[in-house]
């Protein structure tokens, strides 16, 4: 539980000092499915599904909202 409040503790702090810096934040569309699929290792598959992009993104778009910025998702390609 304790890592748990870590992570959500930086993706917090991560988050607020993207929108109190950026009027407009760009980001790009990643496929986990495809990262979790192509990775070779355990440690590649556990990294991706620790680093919680859903919650990062939710917690950005969330905060870029309430503040008045504009996000926008870019094409990988």
């Amino acid at each position: 539980m304790r890592i748990n409040n870590q992570r959500s503790d930086f993706l917090h702090k991560l988050s607020r000092m993207y929108v109190n810096e950026y009027d407009i934040i760009c980001v790009e569309y990643l496929d986990v499915k495809g990262l979790i699929e192509i990775g070779n290792s355990k440690g590649t598959h556990r990294n991706i599904h620790d680093a919680t992009w859903s919650k990062f993104m939710f917690m950005l778009l969330y905060k870029a909202q309430r503040a008045g910025r504009k996000l926008t998702s870019v094409d990988p390609t």
